[in-house]
């Protein structure tokens, strides 16, 4: 009977709690009980403030706060307790490589990484689970030792840690992530250049949190940008119930605002640039503009008369439908342009004499060649991926990996921050996409970017394609993946690359 009474209690409890849930959502909160077992409950203080009319309690602030939170700081700031024992014959072109794959817990290997490579990383990309409820989450405890931890149910990793399937119906979902997440970033910013810059992947189940530990991290100051990536094409996604989601997000953030430099993209309005002069092969084509502007603040000194081919005089005036108006350039700036080729005068269709200034698409006005570029948009439409996984077929890797990204956006993005030198660490290395996206760049522009990949060894399930290949777990197929991809890029380009890699195993 008391055993009965006992288990009625506990569900009378849970179903007030979900009621105190449903009219206050933002009380519950998750916590850690005396005796090890994580649940929910109600901040009694935020519900009472809730049923006030007046503000109780003192030194309140803005904070980010979850439960494992301090455990996780400290996490960080363990030292790292293995090595990395070298790997010949995995690797490849051993002697002359400068690219590293290193195959263990990622936590430990930023540790290891934190002796060689501190200050030294000018950009990260990583792709971390998403924590969509069927994601293995790192589950890091090195308090316990080889048998206890694979006594744990899950999928065990290295010794310390264990992978598990975070699932929505735990009680410390979000927070068993955030745990997960957090200090490995922590790491992950002590590696950065002072100019360096890091890009998250990530969709909108945890972008929210994501943003608010990158706060904590690495400065609310240094964020740069929260960027859209429409990854699908087609319809969206098929589990979509109410709206139809074909996007994600990637969470960009700085080493230090002020030191980052944003590399342009191409300009998107190419296509005006379509005369052609004698200067072509240096300045590019151009486009006219006319040099007598209204839109301007009018300034006496700018308004003075032009002589036309035709030996007449014409003012700013005439070229503005006869509304006040002002050159765009002083007399002096209007004699340079007209002597090395940056104006002409010709008659509009209604036979008015017009002055322009050239556009050239190479070429500023104070005459030195540029390449011409625009801010990049904070919306990416242009991968898919689809793309990603016909790339995979290519390489007879098809089915062998789940939900790979385009080469072609890891590829953008390193060009947005990077010219042709520099290191970029993926910790979450997957099928090691990155490692592809920086050959083909250097491939492509003769670039020296380097790479080094971090991959746990997770097994792959038995009954999985990428087991049926031969393939024993993730590592493996990374590996095989920058093999295929290094004899591919060769074969097309001929270029003269680092195609190699030295394998670590954290041991």
């Amino acid at each position: 009977m008391k055993k009965k009474t006992k288990n009625m209690t506990k569900k009378m409890a849970a179903a007030n709690l979900e009621k105190i849930a449903a009219l206050f959502p933002h009380v519950i909160t998750e916590t850690t009980g005396s005796g090890g077992n994580d649940h929910k409950v109600v901040d009694l203080e935020q519900l009472r403030q809730e049923l006030l009319a007046v503000i109780f309690g003192d030194g309140e602030r803005c904070r980010f706060t979850w439960p494992g939170q301090k455990e996780a700081i400290l996490l960080a700031n363990t030292p790292a307790a293995k090595t990395l024992r070298p790997a010949r014959e995995e690797s490849l072109h051993w002697e002359t490589t400068e690219n590293l794959y290193l195959e263990g817990d990622n936590l430990e290997a930023l540790k290891i990484l934190q002796e060689t490579y501190l200050n030294s990383i000018k950009c990260i990309y990583i792709d971390p689970p998403y924590n969509t409820g069927k994601d293995l989450i790192y589950k890091d405890d090195f308090r316990q030792d080889k048998k206890g931890c694979l006594s744990v149910p899950g999928q065990a990793g290295a010794i310390g840690n264990r992978l598990f399937k975070n699932v929505e119906t735990t009680d410390r979902f979000h927070s068993a992530w955030l745990n997960m997440i957090y200090p490995r970033l922590i790491l992950a910013r002590k590696l950065l250049r002072p100019d360096g810059i890091i890009f998250i992947s990530i969709d909108d189940g945890e972008v929210h949190n994501l943003r608010k530990v990158c706060d904590e991290v690495f400065g609310e100051r240094n964020f740069v940008a929260c960027i859209t990536w429409a990854n699908k094409e087609g319809g969206g996604r098929s589990d979509c119930r109410l709206f139809r989601i074909k996007h994600e997000y990637i969470i960009c953030y700085a080493q230090d605002i002020e030191k980052i430099k944003i590399i342009g993209v191409p300009v998107s309005n190419a296509g005006r640039y379509r005369l052609a002069d004698k200067y072509v092969k240096t300045r590019g084509k151009y486009y006219l503009q006319k040099l007598g502007m209204g839109s301007i603040r009018y300034s006496p000194t700018l308004d003075y008369p032009i002589v036309t081919p035709a030996g007449t005089t014409v003012m700013p005036a005439d070229n503005n439908k006869g509304r006040k108006a002002c050159w765009r350039w002083s007399r002096r700036k209007f004699a340079w342009g007209q002597k090395n080729g940056f104006i002409t005068i010709k008659k509009d269709k209604k036979g008015i004499w017009t002055v322009y200034t050239k556009q050239y698409l190479n070429c500023d006005h104070e005459g030195n060649l540029i390449t011409r570029t625009q801010r990049p948009l904070g919306v990416i439409d242009n991968f898919s991926n689809t793309q990603a996984a016909k790339l995979l077929n290519a390489l007879r890797l098809g089915n062998c990996f789940s939900y790979p990204k385009p080469v072609e956006l890891i590829a953008y993005l390193i060009n947005r921050v990077i010219a042709k030198e520099g290191i970029i660490l993926d910790f979450f290395a997957g099928s090691a996409t990155t490692a592809h996206a920086v050959m083909q760049l250097n491939a492509e522009d003769g670039g020296n970017r380097r790479y080094i990949m971090v991959q746990l060894p997770e097994p792959c399930p038995q009954k999985s394609e990428a087991y049926r290949a031969g393939f024993k777990n993730i590592a493996e197929i990374g590996k095989e993946r920058i093999r295929r991809a290094a004899q591919k890029i060769r074969t097309e380009t001929g270029a003269d690359i680092d195609y190699g890699f030295r394998v670590f195993k954290v041991d």
